[in-house]
């Protein structure tokens, strides 16, 4: 009869150990599971939310596509290449800041550039979504000043341009010489901007 208790009270507290181990593991596979999810949670609304930044310098590499430059009724064209050097997406909307200088750190040379307007009397400010290792592009216009007075103009031959991302401070040199007015001409725009297109511009056609 005792040896029957004895029996019955190690099995019982073999019984009460496999329970706690087994209450212990299933909490620890619940735990595992919770983890894992809010984890997977934040990765998913970071991609959810990185094509909301705005562009930084740093993400972008800025070069000139000379290729597809144009000249039509007095004004050259030519379109600056964005592209997306980081490894996620970012956003660019509006237009870039464009002026014309002397060199990397020079003097600025006439006033920055303006929206273009075109025939619709306004500027199209776009925002668009530029993915990874993706280009956009904006074009450039450049007022052949060879017919202005040089008294109203004070030509001078600009190193080439001055680019800044909307909302940024620094800037890139992209190097282009041309002739230009120090002076600002009176109701004439010298140099104008369009907004930013997706892809790589079109030859000749400041599209």
């Amino acid at each position: 009869m005792a040896m029957g208790q004895s029996w019955a009270r190690d099995h019982a507290g073999r019984v009460v150990i496999l329970g706690a181990i087994a209450v212990v593991a299933a909490g620890c596979g619940l735990q595992n599971g919770q983890h894992h999810q809010a984890h997977g949670g934040r990765h998913r609304h970071h991609h959810g939310t990185s094509t909301n930044v705005a562009c930084a310098p740093s993400d972008i590499r800025v070069r000139l596509d000379t290729s597809s430059a144009g000249v039509a009724a007095g004004t050259s064209f030519v379109p600056l290449d964005f592209t997306n050097v980081s490894s996620g997406g970012c956003r660019l909307a509006g237009f870039p800041s464009v002026s014309l200088a002397s060199g990397p750190h020079g003097t600025l040379i006439g006033a920055p550039a303006a929206p273009y307007v075109g025939a619709t009397g306004s500027s199209r400010a776009t925002s668009l979504v530029l993915p990874s290792s993706t280009v956009a592009h904006a074009w450039v216009h450049i007022a052949d000043v060879a017919n202005i007075p040089s008294p109203q103009c004070h030509p001078v031959r600009a190193a080439g341009f001055l680019v800044t991302l909307p909302g940024q401070a620094t800037t890139a040199f992209v190097r282009y010489p041309v002739t230009t007015c120090a002076r600002e001409v009176g109701g004439m725009q010298l140099l104008t901007v369009e907004p930013f297109y997706p892809g790589i511009a079109k030859p000749g056609t400041a599209q």
